[in-house]
């Protein structure tokens, strides 16, 4: 227990140094630079155990130290605007995925045994995630660039609409990878406080920016086997 606490305060001091610190200053730097609109991406995690699908209006119900410090993200984000007088986007974006994502993140540590033919380790693997890939993320960061009569402080999900077991992710990795893996059920314990499932609403995107994701899970855990293939070999 003490090395689960000791690991969950060095995660949340990175996250206060890295998301709280970090927008302090890059805020601070407006000052100078007097931008017109700023996009910042939170997450869904946010929104914790609330009711799903949901919505950016619900009260939030953050569940981590990441996701507190995204919240006053955000918060400080509001009050620069408002100060300063730019425009402000926040995108909440659901599970993000796809080729050049870090190798300790958990899809890529997934994929990276199943080409390797490893145990692959998980909890029950009943939790639901909210997947979405990162040349989706990328199209909806266009629109709002392209927007020109968007509301000034709105906040936005980004998702796919979908939610999705572990146990469905690893199927899916190991049928694309043709793996011999097994999956040990069981092998880790579930995280604490953690909601069973995140969904997010993204009628909002769609009705604002015109956005749907387009690329499905399978499609887009193809490409990100595709992309960590290559560097197995």
């Amino acid at each position: 227990a003490l090395v689960n606490l000791s690991r969950e305060y060095n995660v949340a001091q990175q996250c206060i140094e890295i998301n709280i610190k970090g927008t302090f200053n890059l805020l601070e730097s407006f000052r100078i630079t007097k931008p017109r609109i700023m996009v910042f991406i939170s997450t869904e995690e946010v929104y914790g155990s609330g009711p799903i699908p949901y919505i950016e209006e619900q009260p939030l119900d953050p569940p981590s130290g990441y996701a507190i410090s995204k919240i006053a993200g955000e918060s400080l984000c509001r009050i620069y605007a408002r100060e300063l007088g730019f425009k402000l986007i926040i995108l909440r974006v659901g599970t993000m995925y796809g080729p050049g994502d870090k190798d300790n993140r958990l899809i890529p540590q997934l994929i990276m045994k199943a080409l390797k033919n490893e145990e692959i380790p998980v909890n029950t693997g009943m939790k639901k995630r909210d997947y979405v890939f990162i040349e989706d993320v990328v199209k909806s960061l266009t629109k709002v660039l392209d927007i020109k009569n968007i509301d000034t402080h709105t906040v936005i999900n980004i998702g796919g609409g979908i939610s999705y077991t572990l146990l469905d992710l690893v199927n899916i990795i190991l049928e694309e990878t043709q793996s011999n893996s097994n999956v040990a059920r069981g092998k880790i314990p579930e995280r604490i406080g953690e909601a069973s499932e995140w969904l997010m609403n993204i009628g909002k995107a769609n009705y604002i920016l015109g956005w749907k994701p387009t690329v499905s899970l399978k499609v887009g855990l193809r490409k990100t086997i595709d992309y960590f293939r290559k560097k197995v070999q």
